[in-house]
């Protein structure tokens, strides 16, 4: 993961996404009983979001390694 700059759009959308799902799992943590279903679904969503994100990103790590310099 030593291709792509930490600034590239890949690597922020992981960022940001993370950032999301640590929110996503706090709140689901601390949410009262009958909020917790939503919660609860909403940090999975943000689970998936995440590893779409990790997904474009490793590819385009792949592509950047494969282009000659």
């Amino acid at each position: 993961m030593n291709t792509l700059p930490l600034d590239s759009q890949a690597a922020t959308k992981v960022i940001a996404k993370a950032c999301s799902w640590a929110d996503r799992r706090k709140a689901a943590a601390a949410a009262p009983e009958d909020q917790k279903a939503r919660e609860v679904g909403r940090y999975q969503a943000s689970g998936r979001e995440l590893a779409e994100a990790v997904e474009k990103y490793r590819k385009a790590e792949q592509q950047a390694g494969s282009c000659p310099p």
